[in-house]
């Protein structure tokens, strides 16, 4: 059975803690990161986007966040994607309810 890395971003700690659990849970998750804010999950993409096998499989994204949040994220996403060696999949989880977010998803 193959496994996924997975790297969950959202400024909620308890929030990653229930979804680890979840994830790990599904015996398919390799190795699991977390990033706390756009700021974060650029800088850390930033630094492995050279190395594929540093790089997540899955990125789950919250929305709503401090500072950038996802829908800023997703933008500067395309553009670091470009120089990746293989590809990511971005899932949006958030609490959101606003129909303009679900329009977009």
């Amino acid at each position: 059975m193959s496994t996924f890395d997975v790297l969950v971003v959202d400024d909620d700690r308890s929030f990653h803690w229930v979804f680890n659990q979840a994830l790990k849970g599904t015996k398919k998750c390799g190795h699991i990161s977390n990033c706390l804010s756009g700021n974060e999950v650029i800088e850390f993409l930033a630094d492995y986007g050279r190395e594929a096998a540093s790089l997540p499989d899955i990125i789950f994204l919250d929305l709503n966040m401090p500072g950038i949040n996802g829908w800023a994220f997703l933008q500067r996403f395309q553009i670091l994607e470009k120089s990746f060696t293989k590809t990511i999949r971005v899932y949006v989880v958030s609490s959101s309810d606003n129909i303009e977010d679900r329009h977009y998803c």
